[in-house]
Parts: C-alpha cells; sequence; structure tokens
C-alpha cells in the first residue's frame, strides 16, 4: 500500500505540474496558444503510450539485462523519430519556431524516460522511480511558478523550461546508469534485432494496435478540431477535461503498481473469477474519487468561474461538464477490466474491442465538423465510442472469468 501511494503520488506531482502550467498558460496567455499548449501535451501522452506499446509492453516478455538494455537503445531511437514527427505537427499548429523546437525536445527527453521508468517498477525500484519523478515535477513546479510571477510566463518561456527540465532528467538518468554498470559494452540492435522482433510480435504489435485506438477515442476529436478549426477551437474542450485531471492522476498511478500485482497474482496460480472479485474495492475506491472531482469541479464552476475560464462566459463548460463526468467515468471504470486482460497478456482481444469503435468515430466527427454542428457533439460522439468500448471490454474479460 506504500508503494503504491509513493507511485501515486509521484504522478500526482508530475500531473499537477503539468496542469498549473496549462492554468497559468491559460492566464498569461490568449485562448489560441492555451489551445497549441493543449494540442502539445495531448501528443506527448500520445507519444509516451506509443513507447509503452512498442518498447514497454514488449519488454516485459524478456527480464534479462541484455534484453532490457536493448529495449531501451530502440525507445531512444523511437523518441527521436517521434520528435522530428513533431517538429511537423507543432508547425502545423502554428507554433512559434523557438516553442516548437523547445516542446519536441522536452518530448523526446520524456519519452526516453519512459521505459527507464517502467523497468525500475519491473525490478523493484519503484521508491528510486518515484523519487525522480517528484524531482522532475518539484523542478517545473517551481520554475513556472518564478516564471509566472515575473510575469515572464508564456508558450516560448514554457517550451524553453521544459525543454531543460527535460534535458536534466537525461542527464540524471545517465549518470545512474553509468554508476550502476560502469565499463559494460553496450548491445547494438543489429545483433539483437531477432529478439526486439519477437518480443513485439508476441505481445507489442497488439500493444500498439490498442494504444492507436484508445488515442483516437481519447483525443481523435480534439486532434480533428484542432485541425480543422484551429487550436483556438480545443481550449475549452481541454479546460474542462483539466478539472477531471486529478481523477485521471490517481488512476494512472495506482494502475501501474496494480498491473504487476495482477500478473504476480496470475503466475501464482490465481484464477481470473478471484482477481475480478480482488478488483471491486477498488472500482469503489474510483468511483468515490471521481465524486470527489465531480463536486469540487462543481464548486468552482459555481464559486470561481473566472478562475477556470477567464476569456468570457462559462457557459460552454457548464454544457461540456456532464459530458466530460460521463467520458471520465467510462475511462475510469474500464481501467479495471483493462488491467485484468493486460495482465493475462491478452492485448489482441483488447485490441479487437477498442479499434472498431474508434474507426467508426473518426468518419463521425468529420461529419460532424462538415455540418458545422456545435462542438460538443464531437464530445457526446467520443462518449458513445467509449461506451461501446467499455462493453466490449466488461464481456472480454467476464468470457475469461467463465472459462476460468
Amino acid at each position: 500500500m506504500k508503494l503504491v501511494a509513493l507511485t501515486a503520488s509521484a504522478q500526482a506531482m508530475l500531473a499537477a505540474g503539468t496542469a498549473l502550467q496549462a492554468f497559468m498558460l491559460l492566464h498569461a496567455a490568449d485562448q489560441h496558444s492555451f489551445g497549441q499548449f493543449a494540442l502539445v501535451m495531448l501528443w506527448l501522452g500520445w507519444c509516451l503510450a506509443l513507447s509503452a506499446a512498442l518498447t514497454g509492453a514488449s519488454a516485459l516478455i524478456r527480464r534479462q539485462r541484455y534484453a532490457s538494455q536493448l529495449w531501451q537503445i530502440a525507445n531512444r531511437r523511437l523518441a527521436a523519430l517521434l520528435a522530428l514527427l513533431a517538429v511537423v505537427l507543432f508547425h502545423f499548429w502554428q507554433l512559434p519556431l523557438f516553442a516548437t523546437v523547445g516542446f519536441a525536445f522536452s518530448h523526446f527527453c520524456l519519452v526516453s524516460r519512459a521505459l527507464q521508468r517502467q523497468l525500475l517498477h519491473q525490478d523493484g525500484a519503484s521508491v528510486r522511480a518515484a523519487q525522480q519523478d517528484w524531482a522532475y515535477a518539484l523542478l517545473i513546479i517551481c520554475a513556472s511558478l518564478g516564471l509566472f510571477i515575473t510575469e515572464q510566463f508564456s508558450l516560448s518561456t514554457l517550451a524553453a523550461l521544459n525543454a531543460l527540465a527535460g534535458c536534466c532528467l537525461l542527464w540524471w538518468l545517465r549518470d545512474s546508469a553509468s554508476r550502476g554498470s560502469p565499463g559494460k559494452r553496450q548491445p547494438g540492435l543489429r545483433r539483437g534485432w531477432p529478439l526486439l522482433y519477437a518480443g513485439f510480435r508476441q505481445q507489442g504489435a497488439a500493444a500498439l494496435t490498442g494504444v492507436v485506438a484508445i488515442e483516437l477515442l481519447a483525443n481523435g476529436y480534439l486532434y480533428l478540431a484542432g485541425s480543422w478549426l484551429g487550436p483556438a477551437a480545443v481550449a475549452p474542450f481541454a479546460a474542462i477535461l483539466l478539472l477531471f485531471r486529478p481523477t485521471a492522476v490517481l488512476l494512472q498511478g495506482m494502475s501501474q503498481r496494480w498491473r504487476p500485482d495482477l500478473w504476480l497474482l496470475l503466475q501464482q496460480g490465481i484464477a481470473a473469477g478471484q482477481l475480478v472479485q480482488q478488483l471491486r474495492p477498488k472500482l469503489k475506491a474510483i468511483l468515490l474519487v471521481l465524486l470527489a472531482n465531480l463536486v469540487i469541479a462543481l464548486v468552482l464552476l459555481i464559486w470561481l468561474p473566472g478562475l477556470l475560464w477567464p476569456h468570457g462566459e462559462v457557459s460552454q463548460l457548464w454544457s461540456l461538464l456532464p459530458v466530460a463526468a460521463c467520458l471520465v467515468l467510462l475511462r475510469a471504470v474500464r481501467q479495471l477490466w483493462l488491467l485484468l486482460l493486460q495482465a493475462q497478456n491478452r492485448f489482441t482481444d483488447l485490441a479487437k474491442a477498442e479499434l472498431t469503435p474508434a474507426l467508426w468515430l473518426l468518419p463521425c466527427c468529420l461529419w460532424l465538423l462538415a455540418l458545422q454542428t456545435p462542438l460538443i457533439w464531437l464530445m457526446i460522439a467520443a462518449t458513445c465510442a467509449e461506451l461501446w468500448v467499455s462493453i466490449r471490454v466488461y464481456r472480454a474479460a467476464m468470457l475469461q472469468k467463465k472459462e476460468s
């Protein structure tokens, strides 16, 4: 329980840093800049998920040091490729050149570190991973507050700060690795390619399909709105989803500990039906957290509307609130069944359950944009797709329970 609390608090600090940056940019800049930052952070989340699918999920298959080193090299190459692609996307979203380069380099640093964090958790070094997260989060929080107080806070200075913090994180990891294994020669990708390919085929390919589907479901409508109407159109959605960020963060932090625990229980021969029983208290905890988050959101919108949306009337946020609450509820409840299926290495079943609704969502959103309907219908369409996925994932988990 202490490890769960430590991991969750570290993840909460990381998310608090990003949320604080978004909140200060919302007040220090215009709606357009806030929408640009929201799209940048969405792309970061997609890059981290893609890294987890292509390298993280596959690295769970082999636990030898040689394999772990190979996957870390592959992860750095992937991070560099995603950073180059980010430069193109950020330019398309009309970011200044300096901000484009800064955020792209920051994304490279964070994606490069993602697999290292997973390996630390896998090796039982969760305390060390949490300490690194805390240090990085405190750096960006304190520096962001300093920029805001001195009225130097802008999209470009924020990009420079994140790039500097990412550089410090990479230096810390490199210094730690050099102390842990001095003088050891790193393996080459050419000789280790069969191992990488085998891990990808065994687990990475299905995980990649699932990650693509989840990204389309969660953020596909935001990418379409930002590209079709401009980054400013994404700002109201980003603001209302920012209110539910605490629930997402706590869930993410707890999931990082729950999934390895479920995996170990399965390795010990515990049936999936018994695991479902153990998930019910976790489901109650998630619902309580979401309810508390919703109450806080209502209080803020009633008493401090200008704090959440300083760019005009908050009526649009009020209309988005119930839809966003349903959206977050579906994702939170489904996460438990996702963890169960992932612990059973059933990524193929997950991919099948998620891909079809995701592919139907994109043309539906394009059709709504072409009809010039209110943007809230994009979130309603995404909520319907999330419900479709939740039903399919629940059926897959219950089917495995009956078989076991």
